[in-house]
């Protein structure tokens, strides 16, 4: 009876150590997970800022580039459509590129 009593401690205590093994093991895990997220977190952050930042530095060159965009495609919009329909592009003749350049010169420096 003794000897059993023995193993059944014996098992016990090897118990007690693969679980401390694998509580070890777990917490590294769970630090690596932490370090990866914050990483990720991190590298999110950088460009989020980068966005933002180019966004405030160049606001003058892209406001000026959105409204000449928008000149321009007010200007294509009213542009006579090829007859059919065909889908085909509209040919601009000298006269109809005089009127682009003379209505929207900061498009076509």
């Amino acid at each position: 009876m003794s000897t059993s009593l023995e193993e059944v401690k014996r098992l016990i205590e090897e118990t007690r150590q693969d679980v401390r093994e694998l509580e070890g093991k777990v917490d590294k895990i769970h630090r690596r997970l932490i370090v990866s997220s914050l990483y990720s977190l991190l590298k999110l952050l950088i460009i989020a800022v980068s966005i933002a930042l180019s966004i405030w530095y160049f606001q003058t060159q892209l406001r000026t580039i959105y409204q000449s965009s928008g000149q321009l495609f007010n200007l294509l919009q009213t542009l006579p459509l090829q007859q059919g329909g065909t889908g085909q592009p509209v040919q601009l003749n000298e006269q109809t590129l005089r009127q682009l350049r003379a209505q929207c010169p900061e498009v076509f420096r």
